[in-house]
């Protein structure tokens, strides 16, 4: 009798011991958690579903980090440089000029960080009557909140406050206002500028913009107003900054801003998923503390993002040029092409206020090979109710630097626009020539200087008319110029051959 009592308390022990033992092999050696056997989820498959997580999480975090920290080498209140006060560029950027990538040299920006944690800022517009402007705020998110200007609002001076999403007060009746999605928001502004004898009267246009915090605005104080600064090189740009950023860093930094900034409603999704990874809003994340497979997980969710960055292309390709008219200024869930459209040129603006297709982009045109050209039949112009302009930028995105010259001058210009005293042909057409030199065929306004190196191409598109939007326009293909005919030259040469394109 006794030894049968003791042979079943010998088999209860190793049932226990077994279960103990699975249990652990479960938990702690395999690396199985109880939630995966929760949610009827093999091992294997929950691993891709946050693989699939920690990818979509660095997609969604680039442009809010992208933004801070070009907001960081934008503002510098020691420097002069505040936030909620305008910072006008007196001339077109130059070479040395890296804080944006792709500037433009047919406009004078006018941009401000805003902060309207606080109170709601009063953003005055004077009158507009002959110049085409354009005023995106953009969220932290980069999405285009609001774009007062030419196609919205009109040449009429106007006042809009722009409100917080936490703000509860009262506007007066006098006041647009603009509800933004963030607490921060960057105004990306710009006025058309035809050359720098433009310069005298777009600076009397951009000093009547201001930004005045609603109370000062209520009490009728004027605001502070900072004297306008030039474009600041930087060291290192922020993309180059975020691609270089660790793991850590990055989903850390991620978390901090996640906690200061609102995600859109839609986001309502990733935001759930997030948490899967330990990354909450209201909850510190601290990667150290993460799990070893967690912290592997985002350190291979990072490199296939960069990776899909790297691969995507930007909106449809027609005649070498990429070309996207969906989906840029706002994205809804589309956070790889918001990633990468903040990566190519952070502050993109909606299709109806400007499209820019760009060519020689992922694979360079090179001045140092070939001449270019570009041919519009007659009719074909862009069709625009603002303006249009070509522009080059060396292979990474920048203004060319080429033996010392500036490369925004008349001896050497890198843009073209439809200000120029362009020459079409008799029937209507337009020839574009883009090398290194001038050879004596081609008319001087209708020439670009190319570098004898890689170089791209954007092409800006303000105010498209409907052609643009639908397709049923697109620009001609950047075509490798054949050697000079004597045919061709005679022709160029007598001027009768030529025709003013635009009645400037």
């Amino acid at each position: 009798m006794k030894l049968l009592i003791k042979n079943k308390y010998q088999l209860l022990l190793k049932r226990l011991l077994s279960v103990v033992l699975t249990l652990f092999l479960s938990f702690g050696i395999i690396g199985i958690t109880p939630s995966y056997a929760d949610d009827g989820i093999d091992s294997g498959e929950k691993q891709q579903q946050l693989q699939d997580i920690a990818t979509q999480a660095y997609l969604y975090a680039y442009p809010l980090i992208l933004m801070e920290l070009t907001r960081q080498d934008a503002i510098d209140p020691i420097e002069n440089r505040p936030m909620n006060q305008f910072h006008h560029a007196q001339s077109f950027p130059d070479e040395v000029c890296n804080a944006v990538i792709r500037p433009n040299v047919d406009t004078l920006y006018s941009t401000a960080w805003i902060d309207v944690s606080d109170e709601p800022v009063v953003f005055h517009v004077p009158e507009m009557p002959d110049r085409y402007y354009l005023m995106p705020i953009l969220d932290m998110w980069t999405d285009v909140v609001a774009s007062p200007g030419n196609r919205t609002t009109g040449t009429a001076e106007a006042d809009f406050a722009m409100v917080g999403p936490n703000w509860d007060g009262t506007l007066p009746s006098n006041l647009e206002p603009i509800y933004l999605t963030t607490d921060v928001a960057w105004i990306g502004g710009r006025i058309q500028t035809n050359g720098s004898e433009d310069y005298d009267y777009i600076h009397t246009l951009q000093e009547q913009y201001t930004l005045t915090p609603l109370q000062q605005w209520l009490d009728g104080e004027q605001p502070d107003v900072v004297h306008p600064q030039p474009c600041q090189p930087v060291d290192i740009t922020p993309p180059v900054k975020v691609a270089g950023m660790k793991t850590d860093e990055y989903f850390e930094l991620f978390s901090d801003l996640l906690q200061q900034y609102q995600p859109h409603k839609i986001d309502w999704g990733i935001i759930q998923q997030l948490k899967q990874i330990d990354i909450e809003i209201g909850k510190d994340f601290v990667f150290s503390d993460l799990d070893p497979s967690i912290q592997e997980i985002l350190e291979q969710g990072a490199i296939q993002a960069q990776a899909l960055m790297e691969d995507r292309n930007f909106g449809e390709s027609l005649n070498g040029w990429d070309i996207a008219r969906d989906f840029m200024g706002t994205y809804a869930t589309s956070y790889l092409h918001r990633a990468y459209v903040a990566k190519q040129g952070i502050g993109a603006n909606l299709p109806e206020d400007a499209i820019y297709p760009s060519a020689g982009i992922n694979e360079p045109f090179n001045g140092a090979k070939h001449n270019y050209m570009m041919h519009f039949d007659a009719g074909k112009l862009p069709p625009v109710n603002g303006f249009w302009s070509l522009t080059l930028y060396d292979k990474d995105g920048y203004l060319v630097n080429k033996d010392g010259y500036l490369v925004n001058n008349e001896q050497a210009p890198s843009s073209i626009d439809d200000q120029d005293n362009l020459m079409c042909n008799l029937d209507g057409s337009l020839d574009l020539y883009i090398q290194p030199n001038k050879s004596v065929d081609i008319n001087e306004s209708n020439w670009l200087r190319a570098p004898e190196d890689e170089f791209g191409l954007l092409l800006r598109l303000y105010w498209p008319q409907s052609e643009i939007l639908t397709g049923d326009w697109n620009p001609p293909a950047v075509k490798v110029s054949r050697s000079l005919s004597l045919a061709r030259f005679f022709r160029h040469r007598r001027d009768a051959n030529l025709k003013p394109c635009y009645n400037n």
